[in-house]
């Protein structure tokens, strides 16, 4: 799974204005194997943050994505970090 998020940040990375990456790393989740991704980049609207988990369980392939500007990030990330601990396959 790892190789194919590198791949799929290596693409966003050149497609998006002031694209930083944060942090791109393996782990398991909740005894699955699992990416974290974070990363900011440049929009009209400012800057934008972004946190995201990718897992697999069996066949299946599962996100959890949220997105905010970055001064807005604070708010957002209380949104994430329920979801997070919410969320099963």
């Amino acid at each position: 799974m790892i190789d194919v998020m590198r791949n799929a940040e290596r693409n966003f990375s050149t497609q998006y204005l002031g694209y930083k990456l944060i942090t791109l790393q393996p782990q398991t989740w909740r005894e699955h194997e699992a990416v974290t991704w974070s990363f900011e980049f440049d929009t009209p609207d400012g800057r934008k943050h972004v946190e995201s988990v990718y897992w697999r369980a069996g066949q299946n392939d599962y996100v959890l994505y949220a997105s905010a500007l970055a001064s807005n990030w604070p708010a957002m990330k209380e949104i994430y970090t329920t979801a997070y601990d919410a969320a099963q396959p």
